[in-house]
């Protein structure tokens, strides 16, 4: 559901931030509202774009070119699915900053929603070394050309998917959210 504010609701973005106590105590009312606007932003991207062609399911990855990498690097244990891309939305948000394309207050905004959901925003405690995470980011199926895809964040809302990010960078945002070199 953060993942959908992000790329492109930023009114169901702002309900889970007011409403981030409510949804931990299975509020009907907010469950209600966040599942049937998840399914609808879902519905919405799949329908324009079912066979893949146009290139804008490719906002639904947001997050999940670093979780990816995580789960592969844990060896698919440590972390669930949903706590894979919870970093690696976290990751996205802070590589976007590094590039200059995302404010660092949106950044931190994006981090604080996962940490009051209960969901992790770094590999500290995982014991995962970066190289065995790009390794594992180097098999993604979402991969063009031999190069990494990153949908990256302009604003809440509103997010691009760019193929032209260096690995040192991609390195460099691993180890500032805990990957060891």
């Amino acid at each position: 559901m953060v993942k959908y504010g992000v790329i492109c609701d930023p009114g169901l973005f702002r309900f889970l931030e007011k409403n981030a106590a409510a949804i931990l105590d299975k509020d009907p009312a907010a469950l209600e509202r966040i599942v049937t606007a998840s399914a609808r932003i879902k519905a919405g991207v799949v329908g324009r774009d079912e066979f893949e062609t146009r290139g804008e399911r490719m906002i639904l990855n947001f997050g999940h070119t670093f979780g990816h990498g995580f789960e592969q690097a844990l060896g698919y244990r440590k972390l669930m699915h949903g706590e894979a891309v919870s970093i690696g939305m976290a990751c996205a948000a802070g590589l976007a900053v590094s590039l200059g394309i995302f404010p660092k207050s949106e950044a931190v905004r994006v981090e604080r929603l996962l940490k009051r959901l209960n969901l992790p925003v770094s590999l500290s405690g995982f014991d995962v070394r970066t190289l065995e995470v790009l390794e594992g980011m180097g098999r993604d199926k979402k991969k063009k050309a031999g190069r990494l895809r990153f949908v990256l964040p302009l604003a809440i809302g509103r997010v691009e998917v760019r193929e032209d990010v260096a690995p040192a960078r991609v390195r460099k945002i691993i180890d500032s959210f805990g990957g060891k070199s």
